[in-house]
Parts: C-alpha cells; structure tokens; sequence
C-alpha cells in the first residue's frame, strides 16, 4: 500500500485541474444532439418501414403521412427536430454567442413554431385541391426550411473568436449551402406545383431529391451549431470573455 507525503498533496491540490474531454457538453447542447439522432432515426424507419412503397425522389417526406403508419414516425422526426432545434436556439442565447445580435435567434425561433404547424397541420394528398391546412403546411415548411441557413448567416457575422474559427467556417459554409438548397427546392416545388411551363415537369420530378438533400445539409448545419456552443462554454472562451466569437 502506498502512501502519499504531505508534500505530494500540497503540490497536488496546487496543481490546476485538466479538462476532460467533452467537458463544454453541457445538458442543452446533448439534448439538442439527441433530439438530431432521434429525428434521423424516425426519418430512416418512415422510409423503410411505411413508406417504403413511395418514390424518395419524387415525393416529399411530409407524402409519408398518407400511408398506414406512416403520420406517427414523419410527427416523431419533426417533434425530435423541434427539441434539438430549441436546445440549440437555447445553447446559442444561453452562451452568450448571440449576445450584441439579438435578431440572431430570432430566425431559429421562427423556424421552431413552423416545424410544430408542420406537425399540426397536414400536407393535402397529391393531385387533390389546396386546402387551408395543406397551404399552412407548405407555407409553415418553407419558413422552416429557410430559417436555419439564415441563422446561420447572421451568427458567422458576429465579432470572432480565434478558438472557434473552424467551428465557425463550418458554420458559414454549411449555412451557404443550405442556402443554395433552399432556393434549389424552391425552384423544383415550383416546377412540381406549376408542370405547365417549359421544363417545370422535369424539375418538379426531383422534389423529394432536392429536399433530402436540403435536409441533410440542415441537420448538418444544426449539429455544427451545437458544436459551436460547446465550444462557447468552455473555460476562457468567447461565452467567459464577454459573448463574442
């Protein structure tokens, strides 16, 4: 059995702590990642599981609702993205890192009651006239759709912390993307809602494609902001030095 001096214990308790790995995780930032795994995990059982009959290159993901079961798993994805969303829109206030750009979370935040009137209000079957709660739907979609790269945009434009820049250019790259994904789905949900003009059909026949696509640059973009918080909580960080990045 070995014993330690009082010497040895002096030093030691004069010696700093170390921070452990992952110690700027904190219960907002794991909550908004689980929310982004729960959602990606009902995402791929609707496509699997009820919906695995539909075309993924054609028809949305809200279409998924119309088969049997298929209303339960397409709810539990955007409620789980709505958690992950509002832990991240908590993280990014609670930090600090919004802190002299107030309308930074406001995007977020519009973007989190859209993706509940998604859930609230249905998407009309295909082929059969607009109804007020399928236009609430789309409408409420497009809101959510466009608000995260937009978040995005406006956060990256705050004054910069050099121990967040690779977090940050990720930010802004994913957020420019995201961008160029929304107005790409746009373009073919035109082409889609309008097939009479010149080359809307073939558009309109990527519209689940493009969507897909949009959404795994989102869900990307959100994880990357959650990062961002971690890192903002950390010791001598920008959320401890006054809020800025």
């Amino acid at each position: 059995m070995t014993t330690t001096s009082p010497y040895e214990r002096q030093q030691s308790a004069r010696r700093p702590p170390t921070t452990a790995p992952g110690a700027g995780w904190d219960g907002r930032t794991l909550l908004a990642c689980a929310g982004l795994i729960g959602s990606v995990v009902f995402a791929v059982w609707l496509h699997l599981g009820p919906g695995r009959s539909l075309n993924p290159v054609r028809r949305t993901i809200s279409d998924y609702v119309l088969v049997d079961g298929g209303a339960a798993l397409f709810d539990g994805s955007v409620l789980c993205l709505v958690i992950g969303s509002a832990a991240v829109l908590a993280g990014l206030t609670g930090s600090g890192l919004t802190r002299g750009s107030r309308r930074t979370g406001i995007p977020l935040g519009a973007g989190c009651m859209a993706l509940l009137l998604v859930v609230l209000f249905p998407t009309d079957p295909p082929g059969s006239p607009s109804s007020v709660y399928g236009l609430v739907h789309r409408y409420a979609g497009a809101v959510a759709f466009a608000s995260l790269p937009l978040t995005g945009l406006l956060l990256v434009d705050l004054p910069r912390n050099p121990t967040c820049q690779g977090p940050i250019r990720r930010v802004r790259l994913l957020s420019q993307a995201s961008a160029a994904g929304v107005v790409l789905f746009f373009a073919t949900h035109l082409g889609a809602t309008y097939p009479d003009f010149a080359g809307a059909k073939l558009v309109g026949s990527a519209l689940g494609l493009t969507e897909r696509l949009l959404l795994c640059m989102e869900i990307a973009l959100l994880y990357s902001l959650a990062d961002l918080v971690r890192l903002g909580r950390r010791p001598g960080s920008a959320s401890r030095r006054g809020g800025s990045l």
